[in-house]
């Protein structure tokens, strides 16, 4: 709304008690915290926003393994297939061996040989068989004994057809006769029989693409060279088999075919060089090995950001040797596609050969390339192989890639495609030297919510940070529990995983280690353990004997340390019935009565409320949680006792029949749940206890109408000694109790949404500079709110002619009527303005308060306050007038409501003064704030003036009036502590509440003493 153009709607001084120019602002906002105003705690179902979706992670079939491998080389080395036309000179060699430099029977079995091997080395414990120019009865023995031997494991068949004729159209690939005199046709269909399922086919001969058709019916996969028309290339700087080359050697192959490709930067290098490279494929720190780990993650992530997830998931995350050739065969694409052919597959894949990513490849190969004949260097940041002579720079490829994947944190979004380093990131787990910024990346990518740890998820993290929970580095341990905190929260199904390696113990070590721990990190570990335990008996069996590590932790300095700590608690008993109640419960019971953190005492009160449900006479546990439901201020504390009740009254042994001695206690819990559904100010809690009494039978209902016993409302200490004197034994799980969903606490789901809940940036440095605000950001609202109220200040300063230094008490007002509100009830009794916005709000008699919009002349909304009948508003005024306003009516029945927004949306409403009683011919309810201080003075009819801490949502000061006159007015001055209040006997009396010093009496007048 517009900015007030009165001083009336101004309703503040114009000077300022600093003299600067800045508007005094308290930076707190009260009651309108998530605990408040979130859906899942008090939305219903249909309106709270489902979980985070979990995308399919895991493999939907168990992992495969290719152990048994069929190696069909048809050849015929000497005699050329006759629909090939072979130019001189051109490409001769198979797997590096060429063929016409030795016998052509020494040069097949070598051939086969050194194409086993190459297999080999990416899958060494397989079972290969050879197969040489075979005739169809020898290839039938042979796929079908290693069918027999694969048992449900894949197999391969791999077929060379470079001796042969074209397959055909009808699905047909040549083989020989027994005496090699004819080409005999073999249908791939008898081929898939033999084979069986599951199972890989790689076809190398040119036309391979045709078979394809013939394929598709089956959950094959296959490789083929060259699609359904095209011949193989037989350039003379190609081995005769480069499709399997590509398979089998890839980085060979893709070095020599760089070498090939720049010859203006590479001419002075032979294809014999790179035989030079010093290093093994298996060894990542030398340079032969880096070049295939970096070969390995370029493809990897290739796949990655082209393929479907699901594909992507079975090609390269189910089978290591499929996974393996699918990573190659993007290779083969690559340099095929250059040379007229395009590899096919089945399932289809997309195009993959002019990936970015690829030049990223190429300046690996040319900085591994150009060092072969370099001097040596002495620099000392390289590493010296004692078998070369050459002296070889480390990539820096994925220090780079980790640089890009911060540059994409810091400006992307998820609005945005997902970071294309996520692949290579995970490559990076393997790096001692790289894990620990890694690992803080993929934290700081966490922050952006479910989206992010979907997407690594999905690539394959969870194998590396479970095996990464055995490591004892100390410095990993940080950012491991935050990975695990977010992995936990997102997708429960991982804490079977956990489980069985133990993990509990891991968090549990970090958590109560020697250390000194943030407080992020003892909520995240404490989040770990209690999502560990969510629903799950054997996390809880595993967790219960480490109790009492857990109780200590109930007295940190930190509010959320303290609930996670209760929430643990409360989930390692929730379904657990075999145990013993330990000094836990006493520390509970405490924290329930007198922790500051109303999210703290309600999820102590949650905790207990499982332990009630747990044992056999949780009825006695229950009846010292009474105070909860009636005196707490907090809502989320009183709905958290009501569901404790819930378990225990609706529990089948104590609907039926129970021991006399039980009987007492649980009328006392079936009268406390009565009064608070009569009496309780806030809606949905009595909503919520009246589905609870639905579902008690009548009889016992009336049972408990009778006079509640004595000293119903135990203090905190007669608690601690009653729990601490009793052991509760556990009940019989036959006796258990499954409440619906109404009646279940939503108070873990909550926290947990809370910790899940995007942050949208990685953490910065400077992020708590308070001149960077983003006006976008809370905080940068909260600053323009500010900068506009003080601007209306100004404002009205200038219209009225004033100077900042100027007294507002000199200033003659010439009032005149502007405009007449008609809020059509018999009386009006309150009026308060909004001190920014152009807004009044009108209470009238009983219970109607309306909001007017003093700019339009409009009704803008009304309500019912909903006091009892015969009772009325006598009190009204705005919380955070700065920044969220909150309006708040208190009637002359003690209670007190605060809506959001000046709307009917009600966020609190407790008994500020419990014993005002309504109706009668007294002042009512008289309140006052202090926003800077958050305290919510209130009296009345009654000898106590009461002060509510509103972040607290508890009665922090209780001054005794000591007269017995009502309280007509109240008035604070925070900054001197003081506040007097007038009476009705005409007295005004001044305390200081900061002590319990009798108050000051000054009695000038000798009837009410009315107004502020």
């Amino acid at each position: 709304m517009d900015a007030p153009s009165s001083l009336g709607r101004s309703g503040m001084l114009l000077t300022s008690r600093g003299g600067g120019g800045s508007m005094p602002a308290s930076t707190r906002t009260y009651a309108m915290e998530d605990r408040h105003l979130s859906r899942i705690l008090w939305g219903d179902d249909e309106d709270v926003d489902p979980p985070p979706e979990v995308h399919p992670w895991r493999m939907v079939t168990p992992r495969l393994k290719t152990m048994d491998v069929a190696l069909v080389l048809c050849l015929n080395i000497g005699t050329d297939p006759p629909d090939i036309v072979k130019p001189t000179p051109c490409a001769r060699k198979e797997c590096w061996v060429e063929p016409f430099s030795m016998p052509a029977q020494k040069a097949l079995e070598t051939i086969g040989k050194t194409l086993q091997s190459q297999y080999e080395r990416w899958q060494p414990r397989a079972r290969y068989r050879q197969s040489l120019d075979p005739t169809a009865d020898e290839i039938k023995q042979l796929c079908v004994s290693l069918r027999r031997h694969a048992k449900h494991d894949r197999v391969l068949f791999h077929y060379n057809g470079h001796g042969v004729p074209r397959p055909t159209a009808n699905g047909e690939v040549w083989v020989f006769n027994k005496s090699y005199t004819q080409y005999i046709p073999l249908l791939v269909y008898e081929l898939q029989v033999w084979v069986g399922t599951p199972s890989i086919y790689v076809f190398d001969c040119s036309a391979a693409g045709i078979l394809l058709q013939h394929f598709r019916a089956t959950d094959a996969i296959l490789l083929a060279a060259c699609g359904a028309t095209e011949v193989l290339p037989m350039h003379p700087s190609l081995c005769a088999d480069v499709f399997t080359s590509c398979l089998t050697t890839p980085i060979t192959v893709a070095l020599r075919w760089f070498l090939s490709q720049n010859e203006k930067s590479m001419g002075h290098l032979e294809p014999s060089v790179i035989d030079r490279i010093p290093g093994k494929l298996t060894d990542r720190k030398t340079p032969l090995g880096e070049l295939n780990w970096i070969f390995t993650a370029i493809t990897d992530t290739i796949a990655w950001n082209l393929f479907p997830p699901a594909l992507f998931q079975r090609l390269f995350r189910q089978d290591l040797l499929v996974a393996s050739l699918f990573r190659n065969f993007l290779l083969a694409e690559r340099i095929l596609k250059a040379h007229g052919c395009t590899p096919v597959s089945i399932p289809e894949l997309p195009p993959t050969s002019h990936h970015p990513l690829w030049r990223s490849w190429d300046l690996a190969a040319e900085t591994c390339l150009s060092q072969l004949h370099s001097p040596t260097s002495t620099t000392t940041s390289t590493t010296t192989l004692p078998s070369s002579p050459i002296t070889f720079h480390h990539s820096r490829f994925f220090a780079e890639q980790l640089t890009a994947f911060e540059v994409w944190l810091e400006f992307a979004s998820p609005a945005k495609p997902p970071p294309p380093q996520l692949p290579i990131i995970l490559q990076m787990l393997l790096n001692q030297a790289l894990r620990l910024r890694a690992l803080r990346l993929l934290t700081a990518f966490f922050e952006l919510g479910p989206y992010a740890i979907n997407l690594t998820l999905n690539v394959g993290i969870f194998p590396y940070v479970e095996k990464l929970l055995q490591s004892p580095a100390p410095e990993l341990r940080h950012v491991l529990v935050s990975i695990w905190c977010k992995i936990l929260l997102l997708d429960k199904s991982c804490q079977v995983d956990l489980v069985k390696v133990h993990g509990h113990a891991y968090f549990l070590h970090h958590l109560v280690g020697t250390s000194p721990l943030s407080t992020s990190q003892k909520i995240q570990s404490l989040a770990v353990l209690a999502r560990l335990c969510d629903g799950y008996v054997p996390a809880q069996e595993l967790l219960h004997p480490h109790i009492g590590a857990i109780v200590p932790i109930l007295t940190d300095v930190d509010p959320n340390v303290r609930l996670w700590a209760c929430l643990v608690l409360g989930k390692s008993w929730e379904l657990y019935l075999n145990m013993e109640v330990s000094a836990a419960s006493a520390a509970l019971v405490h924290v329930a009565a007198s922790d500051p953190s109303p999210s703290t005492r309600a999820a102590a009160v949650f905790a207990l409320g499982t332990l009630c449900k747990s044992q056999s006479n949780g009825v006695l546990l229950a009846a010292q949680l009474s105070g909860s439901l009636v005196e707490d201020a907090s809502p989320l504390v009183r709905r958290e006792g009501i569901l404790a009740y819930a378990g225990v009254v609706l529990r089948p042994g104590n609907i039926s029949p129970l021991e006399e001695e039980e009987e007492g206690d649980l009328k006392f819990l079936l009268h406390v749940l009565t009064q608070v559904h009569q009496k309780d100010p806030f809606i949905p809690i009595r909503r919520l206890v009246k589905m609870i009494l639905a579902r008690v039978p009548t009889v016992a209902l009336a049972s408990s109408s009778v006079v509640p016993r004595e000293n119903s409302l135990p203090t905190s200490t007669n608690l601690d000694m009653t729990v601490g004197k009793n052991s509760l034994p556990a009940r019989d799980k036959a006796d258990s109790v499954v409440l619906p969903p109404q009646l279940q606490s939503k108070l873990y789901a909550w926290a947990a949404a809370e910790l899940l809940t995007p942050s949208g940036k990685i953490p910065r440095e400077d992020d708590h500079d308070p001149t960077g605000f983003d006006p976008l950001s809370s905080e940068g609202q909260l600053t323009m709110q500010r900068s506009r109220n003080y601007a209306c200040i100004r404002a009205t300063a200038t219209q009225l002619g004033l100077g900042k230094d100027d007294d507002i008490g000199h200033y003659g007002l010439h009032l005149r009527q502007s405009a007449v509100f008609n809020s059509k009830s018999e009386m009006t009794s309150l009026m308060v303005f909004h001190p920014y916005d152009s807004v009044l709000v009108v209470a009238d008699d009983k219970d109607q308060v309306a909001v007017w919009n003093v700019d339009t002349n409009d009704r803008v909304l009304q309500f019912g306050n909903q006091n009892p009948v015969g009772s009325r508003v006598t009190s009204l005024g705005w919380i955070n007038q700065e920044t969220e306003s909150i309006l708040y009516c208190g009637s002359d029945d003690g209670v007190v409501k605060l809506y959001e927004n000046a709307s009917s949306n009600m966020v609190l409403a407790f008994a500020a003064v419990p014993d005002l009683a309504p109706g009668t011919r007294g002042s009512g309810l008289i309140t006052t704030w202090q926003q800077q201080s958050g305290l919510f003075f209130a009296g009345g009819n009654s000898t106590t003036l009461r002060g509510w801490q509103l972040d607290q949502e508890r009665c922090t000061i209780a001054l005794p009036t000591q007269t017995e006159a009502c309280v007509t007015s109240l008035h604070s001055d925070e900054s001197i502590g003081c506040m007097a209040a007038g009476f009705g006997d005409g007295t005004i009396r001044l305390f200081d509440v900061r002590s319990n010093k009798a108050p000051m009496v000054l009695k000038e007048h000798t009837s009410w003493v009315v107004g502020k």
